[in-house]
């Protein structure tokens, strides 16, 4: 973060809700979007673990707790 920019990514996951149910995995267990990538262009926000497997599994991803 030379010079004082912001990545685009911190923006989006200062506005991102965490902590819901995701309604992909209703049924399963570790269903609790916790998790963000930092580098997808179009985050959608908040997802949980099977969502990270099935589609950033080699994302840099944060867990929010």
């Amino acid at each position: 973060m030379k010079g004082g920019t912001v990545p685009t990514w911190l923006e989006l996951l200062l506005t991102t809700q965490f902590f819901a149910i995701c309604t992909n995995h209703l049924f399963s267990n570790r269903n609790e979007c916790n998790l963000f990538c930092i580098d997808c262009e179009e985050s959608k926000g908040a997802f949980c673990y099977y969502c990270r497997s099935d589609h950033h599994s080699t994302h840099r991803v944060i867990q929010c707790r």
